[in-house]
């Protein structure tokens, strides 16, 4: 009965949207097999006052990763309506610079195949040079996480831990945080995990987290907001590099691989934090793949 009361609260919920917006902001994606359909709605404001802001009198939004306060305030239609203040970040990053290769190397769609055979040098590189530590290498999609273990050297496929599902994912990361001297690779890395301490000492990104463009939401977003691509994914990235510096004595030392971010930067850099941008060091990635650091 409590399913039923659900599925009846979600029907008269698209029926009050349908009956106020419209269907125009309402998208529809199947799964790959066609048995599920989920709708999502692409107008965050409408959302924002039905759900909360006509509820209460005083709101107060927090997160670590909001982004550009002003491009957020926009999307759920609360411009000049609201005041913004940030907390100073207490943590000591001295131990947790963010390399990044400049644009040599994109994973782009038309570049991958040419850039992973240099990616793949400097992600073996980089795990022999943390012998001992544990580490995390997000890949992007399950395609690319076998792909990387495939190019993996045999001492280096030891230490690695490969999920090819969400459900093998809680397995694999039992079996990380207790043995040490892991490599947990696989996509879905930059968020809902805390890895403190010695539980991450290393993290790899291997390619820029940009939404799949088979989506039918992320197509709508794309043409209703311009920069909303990429901001998304400058978002996750910011996500994604706290996985590893949990506390203010943590430290964890990030590699980002895809020459795709140096495009990122210059194109959302107000998007990234400023400790953040303070964080990030050019690493020659020639240095990388022919010599140890």
């Amino acid at each position: 009965m409590d399913w039923i009361n659900e599925c009846s609260d979600s029907f008269k919920e698209y029926n009050d949207f349908i009956s106020n917006r419209g269907i125009k902001y309402l998208v529809k994606n199947k799964n790959e097999k066609g048995t599920c359909i989920k709708f999502n709605c692409t107008d965050e404001s409408y959302l924002m006052e039905s759900r909360v802001l006509s509820r209460v009198k005083y709101k107060m939004f927090m997160s670590a990763t909001i982004g550009d306060h002003e491009e957020y305030a926009n999307e759920i239609n609360v411009c000049g309506k609201y005041s913004s203040h940030k907390i100073p970040n207490m943590f000591d990053y001295t131990k947790s610079p963010i390399f990044y290769i400049g644009d040599r190397f994109k994973m782009s769609y038309n570049e991958k195949d040419t850039s992973f055979p240099h990616i793949s040098l400097m992600i073996n590189k980089i795990i022999e040079m943390y012998e001992g530590k544990r580490g995390i290498i997000q890949t992007g999609n399950y395609s690319f996480s076998k792909l990387l273990y495939d190019s993996l050297t045999d001492m280096n496929k030891k230490r690695a831990i490969v999920y090819e599902n969400s459900e093998e994912k809680i397995g694999a990361l039992d079996r990380y945080k207790y043995m040490d001297n892991l490599v947990l690779i696989g996509p879905t890395l930059m968020e809902g995990l805390s890895l403190d301490n010695d539980l991450c000492r290393f993290q790899i990104i291997m390619k820029v987290p940009y939404s799949s463009l088979s989506d039918n939401f992320v197509k709508e977003k794309m043409n209703m907001c311009d920069g909303w691509y990429m901001r998304r994914a400058a978002t996750s990235i910011v996500q994604g590099v706290g996985r590893g510096v949990r506390n203010e004595n943590d430290w964890c030392v990030t590699f980002i691989l895809d020459g795709c971010f140096t495009n990122l930067v210059n194109s959302c850099y107000s998007t990234f934090p400023s400790d953040f941008i303070e964080r990030i060091k050019y690493l020659n990635p020639d240095i990388l793949i022919k010599n140890n650091i």
